[in-house]
Order: structure tokens, then C-alpha cells, then sequence
């Protein structure tokens, strides 16, 4: 497995030329309250196919061995595609993964769960750990990356929360009235 530099990061521009900078950690967190258990979304949150549905919008989980996981994401001029691997399971408590040699996304996953307060279930908290560059750039990158992906976590912290308290996810995929079909009238 290639040893990272995480101390430095370099992009490349349009023009071919390089912007290298120290990087800084950023993260982005997420909580939402589930009314289940911490042990039941534990186990969810271990299982690939719960991944994989609740992150079927944006990509595909698929359990390889030993606690790794291959993840593929459809974009409109192919995919990315990388392996992960469970490096911390706290029953009950938190899961993290990492990522294996290939493209780096980012540099750590962790979900953890306690109890939510008055008895309501558990609170989730996803968080999702990278490294952007210092300085102007990082800001820029930072600022993009923080709405996208933060609504991405939310999305996958919601579609959890579906699947858990009623058994599906909502969708408007095959909707019987037909809306979204690109039909006008």
C-alpha cells in the first residue's frame, strides 16, 4: 500500500501547471435522530447492503472481504471507483473506514451513535474527514465541497432514518402520475 503524504498536496490546472500548498484537515458532520437502537443501527451501519441502499442515489457498496468494501461512483464520463477498509468498530458505539491505495476521496468515514435525549431513539452522526489545500485554493474547493457533500450527507443520514423506522425510502421513481416523465402537456 503507497505510503501518503498528507502534508502536501499539489493540483494540477487547466493550463498543465501545478498549485502546491500545505493542506489543512477539513470535515464535514452531520446528526440526525433515529428511533431505534444504538446495537440495531450499529449493526445496519456494518452491513453492505444497508450502505449500498441507502447510498444507491450516489453510489454502490459492495462487500469484498475482511472488513473492506469496494465503492463505485456513476459519473457522466465514467466512474470512480476505490476500496475502503474497517479500521475502528466500537460495538454499539462508532464504526470508521479508510481508503486503500487507488483515488482518495477522503481521508476518513466515521458514523457514531448514542442515545438521543428524552428517550428518543439514537442520534447518528456521519463524518467525513479530507484534506484541502491552504490558502486561496482550499477556500475555494472547501466552499463547493462543503454544500455539495454536506447535503449528500444529509441525504444518506435521511434515507437511513427511511429505511429504518418504516422498512423504504421515499421516491418519485415510477410515480403513477406521471410527473417527471418529460411529458408536457
Amino acid at each position: 500500500m503507497p505510503n501518503y503524504d498528507r502534508s502536501r498536496m499539489v493540483f494540477v490546472t487547466a493550463d498543465g501547471g501545478t498549485l502546491e500548498g500545505a493542506t489543512r484537515a477539513t470535515e464535514i458532520e452531520r446528526s440526525i435522530t433515529i428511533r431505534a437502537s444504538e446495537d440495531e443501527l450499529y449493526r445496519l451501519w456494518r452491513d453492505p447492503q444497508h450502505l449500498s441502499r441507502i447510498m444507491d442515489h450516489f453510489a454502490t457498496v459492495t462487500a469484498v472481504d475482511g472488513g473492506r468494501h469496494y465503492w463505485v461512483i456513476p459519473l457522466p464520463i465514467g466512474q470512480i471507483a476505490w476500496n475502503t477498509r474497517t479500521v475502528a468498530e466500537h460495538p454499539s458505539e462508532s464504526l470508521r473506514w479508510e481508503p486503500l491505495a487507488g483515488p482518495r476521496i477522503f481521508d476518513d468515514v466515521s458514523v457514531h451513535f448514542r442515545p438521543a435525549p428524552g428517550d428518543r431513539g439514537t442520534e447518528v452522526t456521519l463524518r467525513i474527514r479530507f484534506a484541502l489545500p491552504s490558502g486561496i485554493v482550499g477556500c475555494v474547493v472547501m466552499g463547493r465541497i462543503d454544500t455539495g457533500l454536506g447535503l449528500l450527507v444529509n441525504t444518506v443520514l435521511r434515507r437511513s432514518k427511511s429505511l429504518v423506522e418504516t422498512g423504504e425510502i421515499p421516491t418519485l421513481a415510477h410515480n403513477p402520475s406521471a410527473r417527471g416523465s418529460g411529458d408536457t402537456i
